[in-house]
C-alpha cells in the first residue's frame, strides 16, 4: 500500500513538472525591457530629432522605454557597426541614413559591417530634404549668387558637411553647376550649421530640417531646397531647380534597421507599431514643422529601395570619383 502511495506521488510530481517545463520554456512576450535606439549622430541634428520623436511614439505604444544612445562618428559607421555586433532580439535598433545603408559601401575601401548581409530591415521612417545655406554676413544671397562666386575662385569657398551624403551631394552640385567648392567634414548637422552661423565656414549643404531649426536666429540664410517643391516650413525658400540648378534632388532618408538574424515577429510588430507612429497626426506635424516628410513601409520595400539606392549611389560615386578612404 505504500509503495502504491510513493509511486503515485512520483508519478504525480513527474506529471506536474512535465506540465510546467513547457511554460517555463516560452519565451517572455517581447518586449520585456528597454530598448535601445542608436542614432549615428550627436544631440541636436535633425537625425537626433527624428529619433527622439520616434523614441517616445514608441516608449508609448510598447509599453517599454525606448532610449537614444548617441554614437556619433566616422559617417556613421560607429554606430552602425556597434548595432551590427548586437544581439539580434529587438532590444537594439539602428536608425539609419541612407549613407550608412547605400553610399559607405562605395565610399569606403573597408567597412567593420556589411550593410547587404548585417541589418534585417523594420521600415522607412522619413525623408529629409536637403538644403544649401550660408551665413547671413556671407554676399551670396541666392543660389545663382553663390555658384557665380564659386566659378570665379574655383577651390576657395568650403562648405561644410556633417555627413557623406551631405559631401556627395556637394560634389554633386559641383559637377552640375561646373563650379568647384571644397568640402570640410563635421561630426553631425548640428556642428554644421552651428559653424556657418558662427562664421567658421560660409557654406553648407545640410538636411532642411537643421537648417529650418535656425532660420529665426538670422544667422544663417537659405538658398535653395535640393527638392523637387518647396517645403511647408520655409515656403519662401526655392527648388534648386528655381534658382538656377535643375534636376538637383538629393534627400536624405531615414530608416529603422536591427541586427541581421532578429526574429520576424519582433521585425512585425516594430514594423506595425513604426507605421501606427507614422500615421499620428502630432508625429506628422512634428516632422512636417521641422522639415521631415513621414515616409512609412514595409521591410520588404525597405529591402527592395536599399538595392536600388545601392546601385544610383554607387554608379553616381563612381562617376564623381568619390573617396573616403
Amino acid at each position: 500500500m505504500i509503495k502504491t502511495i510513493r509511486n503515485a506521488l512520483a508519478f504525480g510530481f513527474t506529471a506536474c513538472l512535465a506540465l510546467a517545463m513547457p511554460a517555463a520554456a516560452q519565451p517572455a512576450p517581447y518586449p520585456n525591457k528597454p530598448i535601445r535606439l542608436v542614432v549615428p549622430f550627436p544631440p541636436g541634428g535633425p537625425a537626433d530629432t527624428l529619433g527622439r520623436v520616434i523614441a517616445q511614439s514608441l516608449t508609448e505604444s510598447l509599453g517599454q522605454a525606448v532610449m537614444v544612445d548617441n554614437k556619433p562618428g566616422a559617417s556613421t559607421i560607429i554606430g552602425a557597426d556597434f548595432v551590427a555586433k548586437s544581439a539580434p532580439d529587438g532590444y537594439t535598433l539602428l536608425l539609419a541614413i541612407d549613407a550608412t545603408l547605400t553610399m559607405n559601401k562605395a565610399l569606403f575601401t573597408k567597412l567593420p559591417y556589411d550593410p547587404d548581409k548585417d541589418f534585417a530591415p523594420i521600415g522607412l521612417v522619413a525623408e529629409v530634404p536637403t538644403m544649401i545655406a550660408v551665413n547671413a554676413a556671407f554676399p551670396a544671397t541666392t543660389l545663382a549668387q553663390l555658384l557665380d562666386m564659386a566659378r570665379q575662385r574655383p577651390g576657395e569657398i568650403q562648405f561644410a558637411t556633417g555627413a557623406v551624403t551631405m559631401q556627395a551631394a556637394g560634389e554633386l552640385l559641383n559637377q552640375m553647376a561646373s563650379v568647384k567648392m571644397v568640402p570640410v567634414q563635421y561630426k553631425g548637422g548640428g556642428t554644421t550649421i552651428m559653424a556657418v552661423m558662427g562664421g567658421e565656414i560660409p557654406v553648407t549643404i545640410e538636411s532642411a530640417a537643421g537648417v529650418i531649426a535656425n532660420l529665426k536666429t538670422g544667422r544663417v540664410r537659405a538658398l535653395a531646397v535640393a527638392g523637387p517643391t518647396r517645403l511647408r516650413a520655409a515656403p519662401d525658400v526655392p527648388t534648386a531647380s528655381e534658382a538656377g540648378v535643375p534636376g538637383f534632388n538629393v534627400p536624405v532618408w531615414q530608416s529603422l534597421v536591427a541586427p541581421a538574424g532578429t526574429p520576424r515577429p519582433i521585425i512585425d510588430r516594430l514594423n506595425a507599431e513604426l507605421q501606427r507612429t507614422l500615421a499620428l497626426p502630432a508625429t506628422r506635424e512634428k516632422l512636417e514643422t521641422a522639415g521631415m516628410l513621414p515616409r512609412p513601409s514595409t521591410p520588404e520595400e525597405l529591402a527592395l529601395y536599399i538595392q536600388s539606392e545601392t546601385r544610383k549611389w554607387g554608379t553616381l560615386i563612381k562617376d564623381i570619383g568619390l573617396k573616403i578612404n
